[in-house]
């Protein structure tokens, strides 16, 4: 997949109680998460900024399409809309580029996301 997971990052989900780690891990749940939400995105709210961490806050949007594997067994589709808050919290390493671009969705939209 060639997202370039580094050996100590990590995804917690915390609705289940299990963390995936390192580039091992995390690509198969990232796939694991979009082939149950294929039109799953991120709603942006806010953007915390402390030294060299960062917090954002946001909720996960999409729609419940195909299997999901959990580490419990296999959840069957609902066609249902999730929308589910939470954060993300990064701790930023050195810079490796001098410019970045990031894009999201308008604040306007309501619905859903790993």
């Amino acid at each position: 997949m060639g997202c370039g997971f580094t050996e100590d990052g990590t995804f917690t989900d915390e609705s289940i109680g299990v963390t995936w780690k390192g580039p091992a891990e995390l690509p198969v749940q990232v796939e694991n998460y979009h082939g149950a939400f294929p039109d799953k995105h991120r709603e942006l709210y806010q953007v915390y900024v402390g030294g060299n961490i960062v917090v954002v806050q946001l909720a996960l949007q999409g729609t419940y399409q195909d299997p999901l594997n959990m580490p419990g067994g296999t959840l069957a589709p609902t066609g249902s809309r999730m929308d589910t808050p939470c954060c993300d919290v990064f701790k930023l390493a050195t810079a490796r580029s001098s410019a970045s671009t990031a894009t999201h969705p308008a604040r306007s939209s309501s619905g859903s996301s790993a």
